[in-house]
């Protein structure tokens, strides 16, 4: 095998024999971000760093080219994953993305339709290579039964509910259901390589093994341009942006933070109020949007941080709580107009009067979806800070999302961190909210593919209701759970085109609910205001019919950006989504 570059030396290179201090696998390269054009690898990548622990070796992109001496040329291959492991020994993973299928009347291979090599048979060569280069070092000469082992990933694939009789060895295949399991798999896969093999690899063979095969005869050179952002909201894997924006909290203790829609906003601030609560401080989190606030709530008590030290809610949580702890009446009146004074004035006044009585005060004042926020609730919230001077204070919002045409007249203006890189969102649907808005954002390399929303035309309700319920019928032929589907719409229930329906193929409607209420055959509908700071994997927004009161486009970025992987929207006839009002 021919000579390629080294692993990580104390030149900031991996020391493959060194103190277990990290808690993820030791990656080589250790980068933020794998270059590859399979975004399969760099999910693969993402999946290996996160959940192996830090006793295996995982090495990525490894190529090489192999000689017996006696052949006229070498042999050149590659492996996309190469693990090293002291008690399990070595696996090799080959990687392969898009939709999987396998014809074993014609033994083809296709990833979304096109002709690709067996990757079982490719896993199986370069386990042979790398076995054939061990051997011929002598490092493993007194181990018994050791062997390369070989496996298949389909990282983008479910195969838990696919016939499964051409694969000859599921067990040694890696999917998307393996998710959240990669540790366990991965075990479970080199294990049964080694049924009758008993031995651990000395510090002095794993790194003999780093040095003098791996590195020279493998390429090891880095592919790496962009940057990995984590996908799927995870409350506990963050983005490099974000990681360098709770960087900029830690120094600037009364500051904003500013991003479009999909940059971890929520994410941030929930993870600056659990660093705030673990540094000692009482700390105040809220938002504006009640079912934001049981999702800042729920993420809260998962940190196992104590209650008393920390109050996650919207802002009318938070003025009812303290009066009714003051012994103060909250009694909402129910004219509409007279009920929406209350909240925006009277709430207030009744936290200031609480205030007077409760001795409680909080260190640290955490706003989400600033932009919500009424002006006349600011001065409220900083009375409870214990100092409202010089207290910590950290203001997340999107001017894009201002719905409400409110006043933006924050107590804090700058310094100004700004969130850029989207990571909730598929590229084109990221690209289609912010053209819509005039603005531009990244997006994540990670997120990759993805479809262009769909746009339906409807010149009646009727026909509108017949286009979402076709697209729903299709949606659940094609596997997908009513609970990945929201259907959004610019006005309540009552008033949309789907008044009076009962039900879409089959599945009941219903307005948006607690997680432990939502039944598993509802389709869920919320206007999009009240779901404003929430996500789903597959958005209906429905009724974009130009009015320009709910109707504008923030209004439709506001919805358009709740979705993750898919969009459908519908849209009135004569209406283009550009000549929509700004706000």
């Amino acid at each position: 095998m021919s000579c390629g570059r080294s692993a990580r030396s104390s030149k900031g290179e991996l020391d493959p024999a060194g103190e277990q201090g990290t808690v993820m696998a030791r990656m080589n390269p250790d980068v933020a971000c794998v270059e590859s054009e399979s975004n399969a690898e760099k999910l693969m990548y993402l999946q290996l760093k996160r959940e192996l622990p830090d006793e295996f070796i995982v090495y990525h992109s490894v190529a090489y080219w192999l000689s017996d001496g006696k052949a006229p040329r070498a042999r050149k291959g590659e492996a996309d994953f190469v693990i090293l492991h002291r008690d399990l020994g070595l696996l090799v993973i080959e990687v392969k993305g898009g939709g999987i299928s396998f014809d074993p009347q014609t033994d083809q291979w296709k990833s979304n339709g096109w002709p690709i090599k067996d990757p079982f048979d490719q896993a199986r060569r370069c386990a042979e290579d790398l076995q054939q280069a061990i051997d011929r070092t002598g490092i493993l000469k007194s181990v018994r039964r050791f062997r390369c082992a070989a496996a298949v990933a389909f990282p983008q694939c479910s195969v838990e509910r696919t016939p499964l009789a051409a694969f000859r060895e599921k067990s040694r295949i890696i999917s998307a259901d393996d998710a959240g399991r990669i540790h366990e798999k991965i075990t479970d896969i080199m294990r049964a390589a080694r049924p009758h093999a008993d031995y651990r690899l000395t510090s002095k063979q794993v790194r003999r093994l780093c040095h003098e095969v791996l590195p020279r005869r493998f390429d090891l050179g880095l592919r790496l341009t962009g940057e990995i952002n984590w996908e799927k909201q995870s409350l506990a894997m963050l983005a490099e942006d974000q990681s360098i924006c709770l960087d900029f909290l830690e120094l600037n203790p009364r500051c904003m933070v500013r991003g479009p829609a999909g940059t971890g906003k929520t994410v941030t601030a929930v993870e600056w109020a659990r660093r705030r609560v673990q540094a000692g401080d009482r700390v105040l989190l809220v938002c504006f949007n009640l079912p934001l606030a049981r999702d800042l709530r729920a993420a809260m008590q998962s940190s196992d941080q104590p209650e008393a030290r920390w109050f996650a809610g919207a802002y009318h949580e938070l003025c009812e709580r303290w009066a009714e702890r003051a012994g103060l009446a909250f009694d909402p009146p129910a004219d509409e107009q007279e009920k929406s004074r209350f909240y925006d004035e009277a709430t207030s006044e009744l936290l200031l009067q609480a205030i007077e009585r409760i001795a409680d005060r909080f260190d640290a004042l955490i706003v989400d979806e600033a932009q919500d926020m009424h002006p006349n609730w600011w001065p409220a919230m900083q009375c409870l800070l214990k100092d409202p001077e010089v207290a910590r204070m950290a203001i997340f919002c999107d001017p894009y999302q201002n719905i409400y045409r409110r006043v933006e007249d924050y107590p804090v203006r700058s310094p100004v961190f700004p969130l850029r890189t989207n990571c909730r969102n598929t590229p084109p649907i990221s690209e289609f909210f912010m053209e819509l808005v005039g603005g531009e954002e990244r997006y994540s390399l990670m997120s990759g593919g993805g479809t262009e929303p769909e746009i339906r035309r409807y010149a009646s309700p009727d026909e509108q209701r017949r286009q979402i319920e076709n697209d729903v019928t299709r949606l659940l032929k094609e596997g997908v759970d009513p609970a990945q589907i929201v259907i959004l719409g610019t006005h309540r229930l009552e008033n949309s085109s789907l008044a009076g329906v009962g039900e879409l193929a089959g599945r009941r409607i219903a307005t948006l609910a607690t997680p432990h209420e939502r039944a598993a055959d509802v389709l869920e509908y919320s206007t999009l205001h009240r779901y404003k700071g929430l996500e789903q994997d597959i958005v209906l927004l429905c009724d974009i019919d130009g009015n320009p009161r709910s109707c504008t486009k923030r209004h439709v970025y506001v919805g358009a950006s709740r979705a993750i992987h898919r969009l459908f929207l519908y849209v009135a006839d004569g209406l283009r989504l550009p000549e929509l009002p700004d706000q």
